[in-house]
């Protein structure tokens, strides 16, 4: 685990295999996590969602924010991916409560109305 999102980064603790982490977000490959009382960052390379053989621990945790669509007219697009030219999965009312995953690169991957997608922050 990192000081920052860098491989050049000091170091701020080693995590052994299985170590169950909360991550906070996602970004270019890096994650911002806390694990054993310590917060840093992480390649998101090393990060799986179900527990490793022979490990202690159980999964990673996402933590994630509830937040509220917010525009002044019409509707926003939940996407599949992450870019304007992705398909729109559902479009979304001002006021709709969405779970807010991670952010990056001006996009949230979230979940609304019980669909998966991405929207423009």
């Amino acid at each position: 685990m990192r000081k920052s999102a860098s491989n050049s980064a000091a170091v701020v603790a080693s995590l052994a295999k299985g170590t169950a982490v909360t991550v906070y977000s996602e970004a270019n490959g890096w994650a911002k996590v806390k694990a054993n009382g310590k917060e840093g960052y992480v390649s998101t390379s090393f990060l799986a969602a179900k527990k490793a053989e022979n490990s202690k621990q159980t999964n990673v945790t996402v933590k994630a924010t509830t937040k509220y669509v917010d525009i002044d007219s019409g509707s926003l697009n939940l996407r599949k991916s992450a870019s304007t030219n992705a398909a729109v999965v559902t479009s979304l009312a001002k006021g709709t409560a969405v779970t807010v995953y991670s952010e990056a690169n001006g996009w949230a991957k979230v979940k609304a109305n019980g669909k998966d997608g991405y929207v423009s922050t």
